[in-house]
């Protein structure tokens, strides 16, 4: 016990003796816990994440990205795929259950009746609410034959609905995106946001094929 009374004496001198060095060794100290607490917290946060995105796909399904990294610029995308190459998956691979393209329009203009948001703008098929889990509340999804004629028609997200319509009916509303006249079929139900904080109900469905020959040209 007296050698231990010892030890902290000799170590409280040390501390009055060598003011600077110890208040690096504190610091040092606290950068080191709060290293170590981002690192976690990063983790924790990329488990989350991960979990989440199974829990809206499913563990069996697989994102394709066209382009590659060396070839991709900032806020661009090689466009390497193609509609020939989803053909080739589904002959190829009969095990898969649902195949659907997705094209994006990043800061597409909308407008109805003086209202004015820009937000973005997907090509989907009509196996979207099946694919992603994520169903309509009011209204309907576009079908194959509009899908098939390249028809003006859109799924609109709830965030789009209060922004442009406020308490007013959507249903069969026409509006604007990117000047093309749309039709609205549908709302989608709510999804919040992820955990970067991006909006996920901010969106709006349209036909691949309209996306295609009408706005991606």
């Amino acid at each position: 016990m007296e050698r231990f009374i010892n030890l902290l004496k000799q170590s409280f001198i040390a501390v009055r003796s060598y003011k600077l060095r110890t208040f690096f060794s504190l610091l040092g100290i606290a950068f080191g816990v709060a290293s170590l607490s981002i690192i976690v917290a990063s983790v924790q946060g990329s488990y989350h994440r991960a979990y989440q995105t199974i829990e809206v796909f499913g563990p069996e399904s697989i994102l394709i990205f066209s382009g590659s990294r060396e070839e991709r610029g900032i806020r661009q995308r090689k466009k390497t795929l193609t509609m020939q190459d989803i053909e080739v998956l589904k002959k190829n691979i009969p095990q898969i259950k649902l195949i659907m393209p997705v094209l994006y329009v990043d800061e597409a203009q909308v407008y109805y009746r003086g209202n004015i948001i820009t937000t973005r703008a997907y090509g989907v098929s009509t196996q979207f609410e099946e694919a992603w889990n994520w169903y309509l509340i009011e209204g309907r999804m576009f079908n194959e034959e509009e899908l098939r004629r390249k028809k003006n028609v859109c799924v609109i997200g709830l965030y789009v609905k209060k922004e442009l319509f406020e308490k007013t009916d959507p249903i069969g509303k026409m509006i604007l995106v990117n000047k093309l006249p749309c039709k609205v079929l549908g709302v989608l139900s709510r999804r919040g946001t992820t955990p970067t904080g991006r909006n996920l109900d901010d969106r709006i469905l349209m036909p691949y094929t309209t996306v295609m020959s009408k706005i991606n040209r």
